[in-house]
């Protein structure tokens, strides 16, 4: 039995990259089905549907980038060429702070800031560089991605039945009944999660550019990107905008505060609700625990597969502990 688990955590090791991509790929398929299934109803065929979203897909994004690639372009060499200055502004800050504070409190931690500073832009830089080295790879992956999330879409009425001969007799049914829900979960979190990436990039985007933020388009675009990832990705833009905000004027940077701030109110209260809806509803500090743990195991893919992995495990969890835990009793999801 040991030598069963150590082999079995050996080949996750080994495979983890595959089964990534493939968690992805059904993900994304589960996504593409519904939309394939009404299709189908309307006598196209599932290949043609599938063929028609990745153009939709690439002709949107072609034309995004198309129109908005030169003041893009021209706020990213900015944003990366200030960032030099940033860090000294930072620094200087940090200076001014220890030394108002070190009467009062130990404030050897904000000393070493400095340095840390420093190391966490070589840093990356270091990892800008590896991440070019590994471009090829990451397109490799991402075509594999499309493929069996196409041929997931394309084959699953034929594919899902096959799979559920393996299973014995008295066990078909019941796992029969549990394909469309788990498609209905899985897909509407990524439409949803596509749609309030989307609402809360040209939120940040259009509340930066009212302010008055340099790089606003440019920090607009990495918010709605790292929307992805939940919470983290919010942290990591609230903080970059909230500096450069401070660096131009003190009111910026409280103003800049204050939009984040509206922004995940309108998002907790309007968007997520209405996007994601209760289909996929899920304790956001079970998102948090699920973010954390897939992002330390396997860094920034076990992130972004985090949220359906949890939404998985939640699902099947409910179908075959707590229902039939609570049979007669008059619950039939979890509180």
């Amino acid at each position: 039995m040991v030598l069963l688990a150590i082999a079995t955590a050996k080949a996750f090791v080994e495979l983890q990259k595959f089964l990534i991509c493939l968690i992805m790929a059904i993900t994304l398929g589960a996504a593409m089905a519904p939309i394939a299934d009404r299709a189908q109803s309307k006598g196209i065929p599932r290949f043609a549907t599938v063929i028609l979203i990745y153009l939709i897909a690439l002709v949107v994004y072609a034309g995004v980038v198309w129109s908005l690639w030169p003041i893009l372009a021209k706020q990213s060499r900015d944003l990366i060429g200030s960032m030099p200055d940033i860090i000294h502004w930072l620094t200087a800050k940090t200076n001014n702070l220890s030394g108002l504070l070190e009467p009062i409190i130990d404030i050897s931690s904000l000393k070493s800031m400095p340095e840390e500073l420093m190391g966490a832009s070589k840093s990356m830089a270091i990892n800008a560089l590896k991440f070019t080295g590994n471009l090829l790879t990451l397109l490799i992956n991402g075509i594999f991605i499309l493929f069996l999330a196409a041929y997931f879409t394309i084959e699953g009425p034929t594919l899902m039945p096959a799979l559920i001969k393996w299973l014995p007799h008295k066990a078909r049914p019941r796992a029969q009944s549990l394909i469309a829900p788990l498609i209905q979960r899985l897909g509407g979190y990524v439409r949803g999660q596509l749609l309030v990436s989307l609402c809360v990039g040209s939120i940040i985007a259009a509340g930066l550019c009212a302010i008055g933020v340099e790089s606003a388009l440019v920090l607009g675009v990495i918010s709605g990107l790292l929307n992805l990832v939940p919470f983290i990705g919010s942290f990591i833009t609230l903080s970059l905008a909230t500096v450069i905000g401070f660096k131009q004027a003190m009111w910026m940077g409280f103003a800049v505060l204050g939009l984040f701030a509206i922004e995940q109110w309108i998002e907790s209260n309007f968007i997520v609700p209405n996007l994601l809806g209760k289909q996929v509803d899920l304790d956001p500090l079970v998102v948090l625990f699920a973010v954390v743990i897939g992002g330390t195991l396997l860094g920034v893919e076990g992130a972004l597969i985090a949220v359906p992995t949890a939404t998985l495990t939640i699902f099947f969890l409910e179908e075959f502990y707590y229902k039939p835990l609570n049979e007669g009793l008059g619950l039939t999801q979890a509180e």
